[in-house]
Formats: C-alpha cells, structure tokens, sequence
C-alpha cells in the first residue's frame, strides 16, 4: 500500500512538474510581446489549457476506437479546439467579437465550397484559440515545439496538424507537401505568414503561403487579430477577430512546375499586396476598436 502511494506521489510529481513547467515556457513566450502581463494570469491559462487539452485528448482518443481516425481529426480540430478555446476566453479574457466569417468556406471537406489559405496575424499565443474559433475545416501548420506541450500537442496530432521545424529547409518543404495534400483532400490551410509572433514591429510574410496559393489556385484569406495591451492584466478583455474579403491569385501562365522564376515572381508581388493589405486592415480594425473602447483598452500600434 505504502509503496503503490509513493509510485503514485513520484508520478503525480513529475505531471506536475511537467504542466508548471510548460506554463512557465508559454509565459516566457508572452514576455516580449507584452508590457504589462501578470504572470499568474498567464500561468494559470497555460495550465487550465493543457488540463482541458489532455482531458479532451484521453476522451478523443477512446471515443476514435470506435469512430474511426477521420472522425478523430474532425472531432479534435473541431468541437475539441472550439470547446476549450472558448472556455478559456471566457473565463480569462471576456468577448470574442468575430466579425467577417461569411468569407470563410463553410463545408469544403464534402465538396460545397473551394478551400482556402487562411492567413493571420500572429501576436500572442491566444490567436491560437481565436482562430479555433473560426468555422471551416482547417488543417493546421504549427511550429514543432508546439507539439510537446501536454494535451495541447495531442490535440494538434489528433487534428493532422502539419509540423514545422523553423530555419531547416527540409522542414519547410514537407510543410508545403502537406499542405498540397490537405487541399487536395477539401481541407482549408491554416497558416501564419509571418512566421512567428511580434507585437512590436510588423513581419513581411513569408513565400510560402503565396506558392500554394498559386500553386493549387486557392485564394487567400486574411484575418486581423486585434488584441489589447492589457490582454494579460485586465479581467474583461474585448478580443477582436476580422476576417476579410478573399484575395484571389492570378492564373500561372504556363505549369507550375515549368515556370519557377516566374512562380517566384508572382510569390513576390502577391506577398506585397497583401502585406500592405492586412496592415493596412489590421491598422483600421485597431482604430474601430479604440473609437468605440476608448477608455476601455489600449491597442499596440503597428510600426
């Protein structure tokens, strides 16, 4: 008896120590994109969300022995992802206005409407749970760190999540194979252009969405991500989530496998246009906003 209470205190010991730890990276990763954050705030978001995540996750996993592993990636980047996300927006932030998803195509999985690039702004780890939001069938391109995280990295494999591993070149290329292969299959592409996250100064986006885009002729869509600079010490946060009008590609004038450096071109100036085009947006959002909470938040302005 004694010995199976001290098997279960070292292995509730090292789970714990496991969950903290994991917080402690997500509150490492806030740390430079917000001036003022409480660190228990954050602490105790990453924990609930791993908690939730592996509850889902073990519930997932059981129910797909019977269902099936289609229905698992459905399920897990469906009801999972929006379940836990909107839990945790409410109880951590407040409301989450989604504005525009008329744009984004509903039911593309059995044939009713094209896929699409859906394409974010990326500042914080809570545009992961506001995009989970979002309607449509989406497979997801996240960096391969993401996946060690208790409960939220099962999620992600459960959903078909493709993994990216930055700065190897290898990495990039099965990303943009896995991508192919999920807009081939009806499912919408999930990306974040700009790589990686900073509220202080705005990133060019990065060629590969524009390639596929090109590529496989699906359009663009961006998404603006609105949120305050109190988003980590103020109790009842506004949360805001624009989607835009799709930004379609222009038609490759020869096969795409014949016509890299004209490909490579039309990456480049389609990557302009839209770089302009969602700060361009996103800098208009954030103005709304402030005009209608003015003495409510105050948002970060894009350099």
């Amino acid at each position: 008896m004694g010995s199976s209470l001290s098997i279960s205190a070292v292995v509730g010991g090292v789970v714990a120590t496991i969950l903290l730890s994991s917080a402690y990276v997500i509150n490492l990763q806030e740390k430079p994109q917000f001036l003022r954050r409480n660190r228990l705030k954050i602490m105790a978001f990453g924990l609930t969300w791993q908690c939730l995540s592996l509850i889902y996750a073990a519930v997932l996993l059981l129910t797909s022995v019977i269902r099936g592993r289609e229905w698992l990636r459905v399920a897990a980047s469906h009801s999972a992802a929006e379940g836990i996300s909107k839990l945790l927006c409410t109880v951590f932030f407040g409301e989450v206005v989604l504005e525009g998803t008329e744009h984004i195509p509903k039911n593309s999985m059995k044939g009713q409407a094209q896929p699409a690039i859906v394409a974010p702004n990326h500042s914080s780890m809570v545009d992961v749970l506001l995009c989970a939001m979002l309607p449509g069938d989406f497979t997801w391109v996240a960096k391969s760190s993401v996946f060690i995280l208790p409960g939220i990295g099962q999620l992600l494999w459960m959903a078909g999540t493709v993994p990216l591993v930055r700065g190897k070149k290898s990495s990039a290329l099965q990303m943009l194979e896995g991508c192919r292969k999920a807009l081939d299959d009806g499912w919408s592409v999930l990306i974040y252009p700009q790589g990686t996250r900073n509220r202080r100064k705005w990133l060019p986006w990065k060629y590969g969405a524009f390639k596929l885009s090109i590529e496989k002729q699906v359009p663009i869509i961006p998404v603006s991500i609105v949120l305050p600079d109190d988003t980590w010490t103020n109790l009842e946060c506004k949360l805001i989530v624009k989607v835009h009008p799709p930004i379609h590609p222009p038609e490759p004038p020869a096969p795409v496998e014949d016509m890299m450096q004209e490909r490579s071109a039309m990456s480049e100036a389609l990557r302009t246009k839209m770089d302009a085009a969602i700060l361009s947006m996103t800098e208009e959002a954030e103005r709304r906003v402030l005009s209608a909470f003015p003495s409510d938040h105050q948002f970060r302005k894009a350099d």
